[in-house]
């Protein structure tokens, strides 16, 4: 087994067992800092409404969250009603499935390059999300994104797509949105944010 201490070298011919080299394991995790993050800027929340603090802000939240490709995208807001919601709610449906078959069917090679199964293409051309993917508006209709298949993505469900979310929270939580009447959209190019 090898010797995770690395008291010994590189092979410790003692430790046989698989538990003693779990043992080992866990005794480095303990003592093994994590991997430091970047500092993110000092900003009181009254400091937090002016853009360009908010701005600088979500740019290290951004790398913090190991997200790439990303840039921000000034949108102002513009309230909606409830039944403009939910018929904006019924036709998303609509096109997130047609969004799905357009992926499985036209982008089969860069689903495959990404490293897609073939069965998880077969589903996207049923109209039906892979495991772990999300469709996803890359700017809200309420910030004058347009229900279509050019403003849709696939994005990871689990790490990318709450954090791009996050990021919107943010603003909110600290009444940025709610004191500018806009918010940054992370925004990507493509049909695909892929980590």
């Amino acid at each position: 087994m090898l010797d995770w201490s690395n008291k010994k070298g590189l092979i410790d011919t003692e430790s046989s067992s698989l538990a003693e080299a779990y043992v080992d394991l866990l005794h480095i995790k303990k003592t093994t800092p994590p991997p430091k993050k970047s500092p993110l800027p000092s900003y009181s929340d009254q400091d937090l409404l002016k853009p360009e603090n908010m701005k600088l802000f979500l740019e290290q939240k951004i790398k913090n969250y190991g997200l790439h490709d990303l840039i921000l995208i000034k949108q102002d807001y513009t309230p909606q009603t409830w039944e403009d919601m939910n018929r904006d709610f019924v036709e998303y449906y609509k096109i997130r499935k047609m969004f799905l078959k357009m992926i499985g069917y036209s982008c089969a090679e860069e689903c495959q390059n990404l490293g897609f199964s073939t069965q998880e293409i077969e589903l996207m051309k049923q109209g039906i999300s892979p495991e772990n993917f999300n469709t996803h508006m890359k700017i809200p209709t309420e910030f004058g994104g347009k229900l279509s298949l050019d403003n849709m993505a696939l994005v990871q469900t689990n790490r990318s797509h709450g954090r791009l979310h996050r990021l919107l929270d943010i603003q909110i939580e600290k009444n940025f949105l709610k004191a500018n009447q806009s918010i940054f959209i992370p925004f990507f190019e493509g049909k695909f944010y892929y980590d």
